[in-house]
């Protein structure tokens, strides 16, 4: 798979709430960055994190434009809340040899319409 279609497989295991198949993507040494802040080095601590957000908040992505570039991969996206809340965010992923390593997360912080992403 091409780093492009990785990233997607990643974003719809994460949709499916799948974190079987999101940690063998992972790599051991795997660093997730994202507002918060919320800095975690891990495969492990990160999908329990992914776990505790599903339950918490719920949401799923939607990806509006992806660009690769090597083994780098930079996606639009929106994450939709249940509570009908849509954030605009662009995710960073690095792979190595097939393997998540980095996973970096920005937030836009002035939504379309004028309101602030919560």
């Amino acid at each position: 798979m091409t780093p492009a279609e990785l990233s997607r497989a990643f974003l719809d295991a994460y949709n499916r709430r799948d974190s079987e198949t999101m940690g063998a993507m992972l790599a051991d040494d795997f660093t997730y960055i994202r507002p918060g802040p919320v800095a975690l080095d891990g495969a492990d601590r990160v999908i329990a994190r992914y776990r505790t957000d599903w339950e918490a908040v719920g949401a799923t992505l939607r990806v509006r434009r992806l660009l690769d570039v090597g083994d780098d991969v930079v996606m639009e996206i929106t994450i939709d809340r249940p509570d009908g809340v849509s954030i605009e965010a662009v995710v960073l992923h690095q792979w190595v040899e097939g393997r998540l390593v980095g996973y970096r997360l920005y937030r836009d912080p002035v939504q379309p319409g004028g309101g602030v992403a919560g």
